[in-house]
C-alpha cells in the first residue's frame, strides 16, 4: 500500500483546493491518506467526507512547520510505501499508477512533475544528467519508507516557510540514494506559485542560510548561493542591477536580503537534527 501524506495549512483558501485532492485520489486504486494539521477542526467538510480509501485525520498542536507535519504522518502510516504532497496539489489520472510501477522498479526517491496554475510546467534543472537535491519539493515526493528512515526524516529545527524539502533532499544525496524524475506522474499545483513572491524569497534566502551553516559545508553554500563571498558580492550589486534583471534581480535581491539578515541567527534546536 501507498501512503500519501498531507501537510494541511488550514485557511479559507486552501479547503477547495484540499477537496479537489482528496476527491482527484478517489479513483487511483488502493492507498491510505494521512492528513495532518496544528489545527483541531481543519475543515467542517472533513466530517462529512466518506471517501472509498481510509483517511485518517492527525491532530498535532505541536507541527507548526512541515517537515514535522511529514514526520508525523510517516510515523503514522501503515503502507511500506510513501508520497509526501502538498494540499494545493491536485493529481492528475494515472498519478498514483505512475509511482506504483517507479516503486517496483527501482528503490529510489522520485520527483513527480507538475504544472503551476499559470499553465507553464516544472521541469528539474539537471546536472551532468542527475537530477539535484535543490529540486526536492513538496509537491509530490515518492519513495520507500525504508529510504526515508535511512535518510531520517525531515529537519524539524527548520521553522517557518520552506527548506526542509531541499534539506531533505541534500542528505538523501549525501547517502548515495537514487533521486530520480518521474514526468508519468503529472499534478496540477493550484497554490501561489513561489518564484512569483519576494517575501517568500527572503525567507527562503534566510531558510538556506540555515541549511548551509547547519551542515557546514562550503560547497552546500556555493550550490544555494548564500556563500558569504557571494552574499557581499550579490548586496553591493544586486540594488543597483536589478533594474536590469527585472523581476529576477528583484528576486535574487530578497533572496540575498534574507540570507544575510539570518548569518547570525541561530534558532533553538538548530545544532542538532530532529
Amino acid at each position: 500500500m501507498i501512503c500519501v501524506i498531507v501537510p494541511l495549512h488550514p485557511t479559507q483558501d486552501r479547503r477547495e483546493l484540499l477537496e479537489a485532492k482528496l476527491r482527484a485520489l478517489e479513483g487511483q486504486g488502493e492507498l491510505e491518506v494521512i492528513l495532518v494539521s496544528d489545527a483541531p477542526h481543519p475543515y467542517a467538510f472533513l466530517d462529512e467526507y466518506r471517501p472509498p480509501y481510509p483517511l485518517r485525520i492527525l491532530h498535532d498542536p505541536q507541527a507548526k512547520s512541515a517537515g514535522r507535519k511529514r514526520n508525523r504522518g510517516a510515523a503514522a502510516a501503515q503502507g511500506e510505501h510513501l508520497i509526501f504532497s502538498d494540499d494545493d496539489v491536485v493529481p492528475e489520472p494515472g498519478w498514483l499508477e505512475a509511482f506504483r510501477q517507479a516503486f517496483a522498479r527501482e528503490q529510489a526517491v522520485y520527483l513527480g512533475g507538475f504544472r503551476f496554475r499559470e499553465g507553464h510546467a516544472w521541469k528539474p534543472a539537471l546536472r551532468l544528467g542527475r537530477v539535484g537535491f535543490n529540486n526536492v519539493n513538496g509537491v509530490a515526493l515518492g519513495m520507500p519508507r525504508a529510504l526515508f528512515e535511512r535518510v531520517g526524516g525531515f529537519a524539524e529545527w527548520l521553522e517557518g516557510y520552506g527548506g526542509e524539502d531541499l534539506e531533505f533532499g541534500y542528505r538523501v544525496v549525501k547517502a548515495g540514494i537514487p533521486l530520480r524524475y518521474l514526468p508519468q506522474a503529472q499534478a496540477k499545483h493550484l497554490g501561489p506559485t513561489p518564484t512569483r513572491d519576494l517575501l517568500k524569497a527572503r525567507q527562503a534566502g534566510a531558510q538556506a542560510a540555515r541549511i548551509a551553516r547547519y551542515h557546514k559545508d562550503p560547497k552546500l553554500a556555493l550550490e544555494l548561493g548564500v556563500h558569504p563571498a557571494q552574499l557581499v558580492l550579490k548586496m553591493t550589486t544586486l540594488p543597483w542591477m536589478k533594474g536590469l534583471l527585472g523581476y529576477t534581480g528583484d528576486y535574487e535581491l530578497a533572496y540575498a536580503w534574507g540570507a544575510w539578515e539570518t548569518r547570525y541567527d541561530q534558532r533553538p534546536g538548530e545544532g542538532r537534527r530532529a
